[in-house]
């Protein structure tokens, strides 16, 4: 999740990191889970990034006829 989140920039990772690292310590929780940096993500106003949009294939007759698919 952050890797998705961060888009795999180090320095966003980093920032994620560090923000949940705050966090923790003020939760008093030993190590950092998986709802703290959730919650750095909405600290951060950031989003998982949405899935390009993807056009249904054409029905077959209104495919080129060069076309292999």
């Amino acid at each position: 999740m952050l890797i998705h989140v961060s888009r795999g920039i180090p320095r966003l990772v980093s920032h994620l990191l560090r923000i949940a690292l705050v966090l923790a310590d003020e939760h008093t929780k030993p190590t950092i889970d998986g709802s703290l940096v959730n919650s750095a993500v909405v600290l951060l106003h950031l989003e998982s990034p949405n899935p390009p949009v993807v056009p249904p294939p054409k029905p077959r007759f209104e495919r080129d006829p060069r076309s292999r698919a």
